[in-house]
């Protein structure tokens, strides 16, 4: 679930309440304490009798309202405390889980295939669309049930403007056609004399996110998962 604008603006505003709530209730010095046998009076004016008269609260009253404010406090820290913590949560770690497209280079849509490895082979992402048709290095795009799939990221290819850190492929659909899909990685090529590659295939099919991990060696070709939409 990507948390739009507004969700943003409003877990904003409850860490920057519940922030400022907190921040009060740290600098706000305790209520003073009462002695034993302390009374408080307040002057009331009788209408009706004509004179005034003075009321006299016990200790045991003045307990009691300290009492009500030292839970009031207490409550507004909790509040503080569980606003700020959903607040975080909503905002780095359930969106972190749940946000499709993090940390995901190249386009993306209703179908998006995204090949990940770190090193300076070549490899090479293929994928067969519903009408067989299949977008790799050498055909790039195709369009199937008028809709169009795309390859535009392709890292490392022909061992030129080598990228070691972070290469990637990425074939995505905005729209998608439906029907199945088969996903192959292939490798080109161990350029600088990479051997074994490690890689992390993702993909997003209508805002679902899968992801397989494997291995593969030079001029093999391997046959990763099928999907259906």
């Amino acid at each position: 679930m990507k948390l739009n604008n507004l969700q943003r603006k409003t877990i904003s505003l409850i860490v920057l309440v519940s922030f400022v709530a907190l921040l009060h209730l740290w600098t706000t010095p305790a209520p003073a304490a009462t002695k034993a046998g302390n009374s408080k009076t307040t002057m009331a004016q009788n209408n009706s009798s004509g004179p005034g008269f003075i009321e006299e609260e016990s200790p045991k009253s003045h307990v009691k309202k300290k009492e009500k404010k030292s839970k009031l406090w207490l409550i507004l820290a909790a509040a503080g405390v569980v606003g700020i913590g959903l607040a975080v949560y909503f905002l780095f770690i359930k969106k972190k889980s749940t946000d499709t497209n993090t940390d995901l280079p190249g386009g993306t849509g209703q179908v998006k295939v995204t090949l990940q490895w770190y090193n300076c082979a070549d490899l090479d992402l293929w994928v067969a669309d519903p009408c067989g048709a299949t977008i790799y290095y050498d055909f790039p795009s195709a369009t199937c049930q008028g809709k169009l799939g795309d390859l535009d990221i392709d890292s490392n290819a022909g061992c030129y403007n080598l990228n070691c850190s972070t290469p990637a492929e990425n074939i995505y659909w905005v729209t998608a056609p439906s029907g199945t899909y088969t996903v192959v990685v292939n490798y080109y090529s161990s350029c600088s004399g990479t051997g074994s590659t490690s890689y992390l295939l993702t993909t997003i099919v209508d805002g679902k996110l899968s992801t397989y991990s494997g291995s593969i060696n030079p001029d093999e070709t391997k046959m990763v998962t099928t999907f259906s939409r």
